[in-house]
């Protein structure tokens, strides 16, 4: 389930995102369908046409962008996050070297 910090433009969620599409190209297409089912089940209409019951627009709108920064650090990299940030996350969270090293297979 998607979490939503609006007040934050590019939360600890977005960033994590961006550091394991910009390690892993296996990753970055998981989370781009990940990111691609939940904009079906937020969207405003079924594939009908009806409205849909589970409609969400902060909710579509928010893994919309991160699905577009998602693809973004992909191709171009990430100009948001710097080296210093990835090593942070690779230091503070409770991944480690092997993880990413993992991550990059």
């Amino acid at each position: 389930h998607m979490h939503n910090d609006s007040a934050n433009p590019m939360d600890e969620l977005s960033r994590f995102a961006l550091i394991l599409s910009q390690t892993s190209m296996h990753t970055a297409l998981q989370l781009s369908f990940l990111l691609q089912a939940y904009l079906e089940d937020y969207q405003p209409e079924t594939s009908n046409g009806l409205p849909n019951a589970n409609c969400d627009a902060i909710l579509f709108h928010r893994c919309a962008k991160i699905l577009q920064d998602v693809e973004r650090a992909v191709i171009y990299g990430c100009s948001d996050l710097s080296t210093n940030e990835i090593e942070k996350y690779k230091t503070n969270c409770s991944l480690k070297e092997s993880d990413f090293k993992e991550l990059k297979k």
